[in-house]
């Protein structure tokens, strides 16, 4: 990406600043540096590859040059701050669907793309906070972080490789990695502007469009392990689950579809 691209972001509706990198070490970190300057609500930071990108409870997120797009938009904190990763997810969907790649939601952070009738992984998402002086005063900004795998044809990967893919993969062609930017900005504000308008009708549309919901599956969160059947996302975009017949709402942990036993 180049300057071109970071014009075309600042253009979008919602953008006040946008700043884009060949190389950073992280998105997330990059913009929260720039909120303890003074950065707020409208700030995007985009970059070709991460040195040291962070999934969820502290993974690292794997990166080839040209192979993936990094994109961290900071927002002003909604009513129900804990239904951005649905809203991000979302707006992942949207964009897809606008480039004919059908998807599916992984609860809480994955989007994926079916191929094949498979799902596999193609964009993460990780949401933090950060304090904001500006304004008038100190309060909290969302950070919402948005990796997707752009292109990694030809790329050898390491771990379970069928288990996730690239957009260029899905749609075997290039990928112009400004458009997709763009388009991702775009369609996250337009996502936040209806969770601002109805948050239950954001929450139930991403329910319907949740993967996990239905699914016997294995949370594991970092003090406990719970094997139940999904069934439900609660107001706040936690997941319900019927643990043996008692129901158990999950805020956060990594989730692992499993397959009912015949």
């Amino acid at each position: 990406m180049d300057q071109q691209v970071a014009q075309r972001l600042g253009e979008v509706d919602g953008v006040h600043q946008a700043v884009v990198f060949a190389q950073v070490d992280s998105t997330n970190a990059e913009a929260r540096r720039r909120i303890d300057a003074g950065g707020g609500p409208g700030l995007v930071v985009a970059a070709d590859r991460q040195t040291a990108g962070r999934g969820r409870r502290g993974r690292s997120w794997d990166d080839v040059a040209g192979g993936n797009l990094a994109l961290t938009v900071v927002v002003a904190l909604p009513r129900r701050p804990t239904l951005l990763p649905l809203v991000a997810a979302l707006a992942v969907r949207d964009v897809l669907a606008d480039r004919a790649i059908a998807t599916s939601w992984k609860w809480p952070n994955d989007v994926r793309a079916v191929v094949d009738g498979r799902p596999r992984k193609c964009a993460g998402i990780l949401v933090e906070t950060a304090s904001w002086s500006g304004g008038t005063g100190p309060r909290q900004v969302g950070i919402v972080g948005i990796g997707v795998d752009v292109d990694w044809r030809g790329v050898e990967r390491s771990g379970d490789a069928g288990a996730w893919t690239s957009l260029a993969e899905v749609g075997g062609t290039d990928v112009d990695v400004g458009d997709l930017a763009v388009d991702l900005v775009t369609a996250l504000h337009e996502r936040l502007a209806a969770l601002a308008r109805d948050p239950d009708l954001v929450r139930r549309t991403a329910a319907d469009g949740c993967d996990t919901l239905g699914r016997r599956v294995r949370v594991e969160g970092e003090r406990r392990v719970l094997v139940g059947r999904a069934r439900d996302l609660t107001d706040d975009g936690a997941l319900v689950l019927d643990v043996d017949g008692t129901e158990v709402v999950v805020t956060a942990g990594d989730v692992v579809h499993l397959r009912d036993a015949p």
